[in-house]
């Protein structure tokens, strides 16, 4: 069981990542964290749009502080310039919002 003290500070953090301040913090720091290339399927339906393969070597963070950010926008996926971030893959999607595997 958590101590009161520690469920505030929790939920201060929770109030903190959704103003613009902490959401920019957020994303600043989640455009550092690792990343990795676009899933198999997304690069072969994608890739006919494209005149070069290089032209969809976006960075996709998928990693705790991308989660984090991404939530803090009250979304299941944003885009910053070229990197692109995920929350966690085991979320439940919504009916027709994609492939599921």
């Amino acid at each position: 069981m958590q101590r009161a003290g520690a469920v505030e500070e929790e939920a201060q953090a929770r109030v903190a990542d959704t103003s613009p301040e902490g959401q920019s913090a957020l994303l600043a720091a989640a455009r550092q964290s690792p990343s990795g290339p676009l899933p198999a399927f997304v690069m072969a339906r994608a890739e006919p749009s494209f005149r070069e393969r290089q032209d969809l070597l976006y960075p996709l963070h998928r990693d705790a502080v991308a989660q984090r950010a991404t939530a803090a926008l009250d979304a299941q996926a944003v885009t910053v310039g070229n990197h692109i971030f995920l929350v966690r893959s085991g979320r439940r999607r919504r009916a027709g919002s994609g492939p599921t595997s």
